[in-house]
């Protein structure tokens, strides 16, 4: 099992992950409005550009570790 460091807020990225793929898993498609729909993409427009920034710092620690080398 998984040990988190109670003083290491990242394992709360991926409880929050997990909580948003049931999410989704789970609504049908009498669930959704426009309303509701419009607030969706603005919110998911948010987490992808803060998974955009991941993916980013990511790709800049690969080049640094691949140049060193």
């Amino acid at each position: 099992m998984l040990e988190s460091d109670p003083q290491d807020t990242r394992h709360l990225f991926w409880v929050e992950m997990k909580r948003v793929f049931f999410a989704m898993r789970d609504t049908e498609p009498e669930d959704l409005d426009d309303e509701l729909m419009g607030d969706f993409l603005t919110a998911m427009d948010e987490v992808a550009n803060v998974l955009h920034r991941i993916e980013r710092r990511r790709n800049e620690r690969q080049k640094q570790v691949s140049g060193d080398n």
